[in-house]
């Protein structure tokens, strides 16, 4: 298959037949996504009791379904979201920080509110629900009507989901999460697991530029431990290209609490895990050492 983020269901059909495709599926080893034109979301804490709301975000790209709406829409066709993923934090920007209504927290449509930083969620996969609107709520406005026949200016307002309509016809798969599903037969290729086959110099293949950046810290610090290392990084990323002490081609672009985005000059992006970067250094050590 060729080397795209994402799939048809037409163009993977080459590769898996649709009815592992929708097996997969059934057995949550796969959701379906969609790309998006740009539309408002918000972004809400992951696992939480109630809905708690973080920041309004304005994103255009891929989103993914939960595994509970991606078989719902194998039974019915087409379906209608309020709940997602923003597949690429680097498609998001920040629309507003505080809660966006005028109803007060807690109500029936959000729990609570705790604002967060956008470079401190996921660089993938963030958890969001679809922008809402805040309208008049109707009933409460058709009683004030037929009680006095008069229009109150004090009529309750009430928040309404704004859900976003989804095709099968229309539906993409993610090449991550193909992989993760052992639909490919290549291998997925991490940080982590690529450090024996990569170059740290320029030879007859695409040196891995991230442990480029790493050797020449190591070569430069030789003693450099993983705190160090993540500290760096962190002071780097804050910088611009052509300020960066190290990252000179600037292939970092940012580092949140757990994980690190970077992007190669060939236009890949990826993602480690930052409690991997002590491991990554081990290796790119050793591969200095042997050399």
């Amino acid at each position: 298959m060729e080397d795209k983020e994402y799939f048809t269901i037409t163009e993977i059909e080459g590769s898996v037949s649709k009815s592992d495709l929708f097996y997969a599926v059934q057995s949550r080893d796969l959701v379906f996504s969609f790309f998006i034109p740009e539309a408002l979301y918000i972004a809400v804490e992951p696992y939480s009791e109630g809905k708690v709301g973080q920041v309004v975000l304005a994103y255009e790209g891929i989103i993914s379904l939960t595994s509970d709406d991606s078989i719902r829409l194998i039974h019915d066709k087409s379906i209608q979201l309020t709940s997602l993923k923003l597949a690429s934090r680097a498609n998001a920007t920040v629309h507003a920080i505080n809660f966006p209504f005028q109803q007060k927290l807690p109500n029936s449509f959000m729990n609570s509110w705790r604002p967060r930083k956008l470079r401190d969620m996921p660089v993938s996969d963030i958890e969001a629900i679809v922008m809402a609107r805040e309208v008049t709520d109707e009933r409460k406005f058709l009683s004030s009507v037929l009680k006095s026949h008069n229009i109150h200016q004090d009529i309750p307002k009430i928040i309404k989901s704004n859900p976003v309509s989804v095709k099968l016809e229309d539906a993409v798969v993610r090449r991550d999460h193909l992989l993760h599903a052992n639909l490919l037969s290549e291998p997925k290729v991490t940080i982590a697991d690529d450090i024996d086959s990569s170059n740290l110099n320029t030879g007859n293949h695409r040196s891995n530029q991230f442990h480029e950046l790493l050797a020449e810290l190591i070569r430069i610090h030789p003693k450099l431990s993983k705190k160090q290392c993540e500290k760096i990084l962190r002071q780097e990323v804050e910088l611009s290209k052509d300020e960066r002490s190290y990252d000179r081609k600037g292939i970092i672009l940012d580092i949140s609490d757990t994980e690190l985005l970077w992007e190669s000059s060939y236009g890949n992006q990826q993602t480690i895990k930052l409690n991997s970067l002590g491991t990554i250094l081990s290796k790119v050590r050793k591969k200095i050492n042997a050399s």
